[in-house]
């Protein structure tokens, strides 16, 4: 199944690094970016989003409140807040929040634990255990 997964920070870095990480653990999701909150609202509106993660400090509103207005609109929304160690004081909120607390700069192994935990495994379907035509 692909995902879509929205990825917003001021930080063109931190989302490359989101983006190839996802592309090596979880190839075939859609990644759309975001600068600010105002460019995510408006991706959000357009696309029903699987996941998004969200930096903390964000132009336009920080990231926890980004999460509430985003779950709004849509509740199952599966939320990771990016932020540096040293907010790690955010965390409660976060957890408030059924987001999940992901430290900066995120490393692959704290990001597949999230997706792990997250989206556990999904099962092929029916159509992918079929054999190729003319195979």
């Amino acid at each position: 199944m692909t995902r879509k997964v929205l990825i917003v920070s001021d930080s063109e870095l931190v989302r490359m690094r989101v983006v190839e990480a996802l592309a090596a653990m979880r190839p075939g999701w859609a990644c759309a970016e975001a600068g600010s909150a105002d460019e995510a609202h408006a991706i959000a509106e357009d696309r029903p989003i699987d996941v998004a993660f969200l930096d903390f400090e964000l132009p336009g509103g920080g990231g926890l409140r980004l999460a509430v207005e985003l779950r709004a609109r849509q509740p199952s929304l599966i939320v990771g807040i990016l932020a540096d160690a040293r907010w790690g004081r955010i965390r409660p909120g976060a957890v408030g929040l059924r987001a999940a607390f992901l430290p900066s700069p995120l490393t692959e192994t704290a990001l597949g634990a999230f997706l792990d935990a997250a989206l556990p495994a999904e099962q092929p379907s029916e159509q992918d255990l079929l054999p190729a035509q003319g195979a």
